[in-house]
């Protein structure tokens, strides 16, 4: 709701016009699906006749929805989706996938400043651990993976030690353990 209401603000304040050209929003509803995205996606191309994509979140509905964006020579600009696999893809033919703008770099270059923190941290006295050890903890998706192999392989080059590892699905609500 939050991006929505950006994204038209910030229309509104252009009078939907970038340079000669009327901008007029369509929304496309994904549900962070895939399929329901590609869908949903074809049909804005094909019946409502878009020339342009904006935005979006999820990497399974990027990566799905790249390969429509090259089918249909088609701009899309500002993917928030930013794990590794996006990159992976492009990369695998950029002439492809030259349509595909993203806007979120790979998670192990947003991963720096944690680490860096913490040894920052160390440095000036503020904070004495016991001893250098971590656990890894994310979602089970590509950018929770992503964002955990940077944040595992920057701890390690600081000399940290990781005793544990664990993935959990997206709608996971409940972390207590079961003994």
């Amino acid at each position: 709701i939050e991006m929505k209401g950006a994204v038209e603000m910030a229309f509104a304040q252009i009078n939907h016009r970038i340079g000669p050209y009327q901008i007029d929003l369509l929304w496309i509803d994904c549900q962070s699906d895939p399929v329901k995205a590609v869908l949903a996606y074809e049909e804005a191309i094909i019946q409502q006749g878009i020339q342009a994509g904006l935005l979006n979140w999820h990497t399974p509905v990027a990566l799905a929805c790249m390969k429509v964006a090259a089918r249909h020579k088609m701009p899309h600009f500002f993917s928030l989706a930013g794990a590794s696999a996006i990159n992976e893809v492009w990369h695998s033919d950029p002439k492809q996938y030259y349509y595909w703008v993203k806007g979120w770099p790979e998670p192990a270059k947003l991963t720096a400043n944690y680490v860096q923190a913490l040894e920052d941290a160390i440095a000036r006295g503020w904070w004495q651990p016991a001893a250098k050890t971590a656990a890894i903890w994310g979602e089970d998706t590509e950018w929770g993976r992503s964002f955990a192999a940077g944040m595992k392989e920057q701890l390690e080059a600081a000399r940290w030690e990781i005793v544990a590892e664990d993935y959990f699905p997206m709608d996971q609500t409940d972390f207590v353990p079961w003994f």
